[in-house]
């Protein structure tokens, strides 16, 4: 093999301990985004429900791996007896075993993204058979996968489903100006954090612990869980935690990584009236907001969400941290507390030709159906 040749296969997965290992080799060159390393895709493996076998995606340069990815499947019925095949990088169509991976991709070697993206789209449209389209969800704008053209030189189509902003606070960026976080907000969210904090005096002091041992983490996570459950009911919305999977899932993370230093589960209070609970993940200095509870106020102006980022992001610049990043979505409080925002896409890739075009006309068909019947 020439040392510029990048080949690409698919397998079926090798013993979850022995794939770590291998990830985990490669992981530690590429220092991915959290929901690429080893802690986040093994746990989620660990848990796959019945269904197809997943796929490993393997790219591999002189000998050595320099590209690991997961690959599902699954088949969507479509009106007029149509079936839609197809695979999804790091991620399930399955409601509860879905966990909207952001920042998605494969782990690849460094120097190597946009070679490796090259070679597995080339060889998925070129030597896998029996599949319609290819669903990559939650890629970081950057990411050689989002670009069309390495898709469009392996002969498939690309749809973009939608963008999202990524807002997110440089916290490297605050110690170089050494201003105070909340002197670089604009005047409105100022006002709205000190009339909040005027509101919530009559408790005490505000503070923000943070989870000391495994075990308080897990309190700290069912508190949470009361909270956001309460929230998202009352709007009549599910909640998080109304998939199968979601809390098992984070409940193995934090066994398994709280050590680590990775898990970050914080609790605001004013005085011993508990505000909030506020969940991160932590790695390389990358503190991603999963998760929060908050405390349903009758009194608008009493912001739980907003004071609780503020003395996050404020008690991670402390330790260090380089960044606190929101993750995808235009809620408001997320535009109004970031200092900078990234962007991130969902796409779908497909085979060009006569069964896409019967395919699409199904999609819309579908989709005009699902209106008339009052659907959103």
């Amino acid at each position: 093999m020439h040392e510029t040749t990048i080949a690409v296969r698919l397998s079926g997965l090798p013993d979850l301990e022995a794939l770590g290992r291998r990830w985990q080799r490669l992981e530690a060159e590429a220092r991915p985004p959290y929901f690429l390393s080893w802690a986040w895709i093994g746990t989620w493996l660990a848990m796959r429900p019945p269904g197809p076998e997943p796929w490993l995606l393997v790219a591999e340069q002189a000998g050595r791996t320099v590209g690991l990815g997961i690959v599902m499947r699954d088949t969507v019925r479509l009106p007029g007896g149509l079936h839609l095949r197809r695979l999804l990088l790091n991620d399930s169509s399955d409601f509860d075993y879905n966990l909207n991976p952001e920042y998605n991709g494969l782990l690849v070697e460094p120097g190597l993204g946009t070679g490796v993206a090259r070679a597995a789209l080339a060889y998925l449209a070129e030597t896998v058979p029996r599949w319609d389209e290819l669903c990559l969800h939650g890629l970081d704008l950057a990411d050689p996968l989002a670009d069309p053209e390495p898709a469009r030189a392996a002969g498939l189509e690309v749809r973009e489903l939608w963008r999202q902003p990524v807002p997110r606070v440089n916290l490297e960026a605050l110690r170089r100006g050494g201003r105070p976080y909340t002197e670089t907000l604009s005047p409105s969210t100022r006002a709205r954090l000190r009339r909040a904090r005027r509101g919530y005096a009559a408790w005490g002091e505000l503070i923000l612990d943070q989870a000391a041992s495994r075990e308080e983490a897990h309190e700290f996570f069912s508190g949470l869980k009361a909270l956001h459950q309460v929230c998202w009911t009352s709007r009549g919305r599910p909640g998080s935690f109304n998939k199968r999977h979601w809390e098992p899932f984070h409940r193995a993370l934090i066994d398994a990584r709280f050590g680590a230093g990775e898990i970050q589960l914080l609790r605001l209070r004013a005085g011993n009236r508990i505000l909030g609970y506020l969940y991160n993940l932590v790695a390389g200095g990358h503190v991603y907001f999963i998760q929060s509870g908050l405390k349903q106020e009758a009194d608008p102006h009493l912001k739980p969400g907003y004071l609780a980022h503020v003395l996050a992001v404020e008690h991670n610049l402390a330790l260090g941290h380089r960044l606190y990043d929101f993750l995808a979505g235009e809620a408001r409080y997320k535009a109004s507390l970031a200092t900078e925002a990234g962007e991130m896409i969902w796409l779908r890739l497909y085979r060009p030709g006569p069964r896409m075009r019967v395919v699409n006309l199904a999609r819309r068909l579908r989709s005009r159906l699902h209106k008339k019947a009052g659907g959103k």
